[in-house]
């Protein structure tokens, strides 16, 4: 990444401060930096163009173990080249984007959940399944969760609460069998965060026939991170108190639509981070089709 250039340099202003995250953790240092990124030049799996606070997240969502960090890092570009549906083109301004932005809330919230894990929650806006396309769901998802963590730094974890009000069991019809294994396969072995909670609240009738579904391609730990709740949801109001949650879930931190618009403005500044990343990926694509036309 060219930070002199001004458009990148307007990105990277909006990143956290790297000195008071590495003094906040004694499990990161510069020199652990410094030793990712010598690893990291010249190698033509990993994007050349990280600043130091993505090199950072990666570290810190390892528990500053570098040989793990090198691991997850190959994973992660590796997800990246193989399933472009998740990963390319991120950008708020195309049509199939705002469709999924139209469909489903991402919802940061501003405060950390009890337990110091940042909260991303979303919700189905209507009811109307054949506006939901899996692969961009998902990709408006990570950029949302990048987004959050280049911004507000480091996080003991991530919590994800995905509301099913507007979910119908035609939603189900929309989620094809190999991306959802591949989506849950990069969460488990290669997304720089600790994902620490799930909760689902306001579960349907059909919500035994999703997990049904999912739980095959989950792992066991994740598996258990899962936590549904129905009916009044004491069970999720005892745990998120109201300053925690968006007014539609009984909170007082403002609506969805609020949290939600936020969200896009910040994706929108960060357009030119992931502009970068497309043009990187795309040429490497390139280069690995040519050389598997050549064998």
């Amino acid at each position: 990444m060219d930070v002199e250039d001004p458009q990148m340099a307007a990105v990277v202003a909006n990143f956290f401060d790297l000195d008071k995250a590495i003094a906040a953790d004694p499990d990161l240092s510069r020199e652990k930096l410094s030793e990712l990124r010598k690893w990291s030049e010249g190698r033509e799996e990993i994007f050349p163009g990280m600043t130091d606070m993505q090199l950072l997240l990666f570290l810190q969502s390892c528990y500053g173990d570098v040989d793990k960090t090198k691991e997850c890092m190959v994973n992660y570009f590796n997800c990246i080249l193989d399933v472009p549906q998740f990963f390319d083109r991120w950008d708020v301004s195309l049509d199939q984007i705002k469709q999924g932005l139209d469909t489903v809330y991402y919802a940061p919230m501003p405060k950390l959940s009890p337990k110091n894990h940042l909260m991303i929650v979303c919700r189905f806006r209507h009811t109307d399944a054949s506006k939901y396309v899996f692969s961009d769901g998902s990709r408006i998802f990570m950029m949302t969760s990048e987004a959050q963590f280049l911004v507000r730094g480091p996080q003991e974890g991530l919590c994800v609460v995905m509301d099913m009000t507007n979910m119908c069991f035609s939603h189900l019809w929309r989620f094809p069998v190999p991306l959802v294994r591949r989506f849950i396969g990069m969460i488990q072995e290669g997304m720089p965060v600790r994902l620490k909670e799930i909760h689902i609240t306001n579960c349907s009738y059909f919500l035994p026939t999703l997990m049904s579904f999912l739980k095959p391609f989950m792992k066991k730990e994740l598996a258990d991170l899962i936590q549904c709740h129905s009916g009044a949801m004491d069970s999720f109001h005892e745990q998120f108190p109201p300053e925690c949650l968006p007014s539609e879930l009984g909170g007082t931190t403002g609506s969805f639509q609020e949290h939600h618009e936020n969200n896009v403005k910040l994706l929108a500044k960060l357009t030119p981070l992931w502009t970068a990343k497309d043009k990187w990926s795309a040429a490497q694509r390139l280069h690995r089709d040519k050389g598997s036309d050549s064998d």
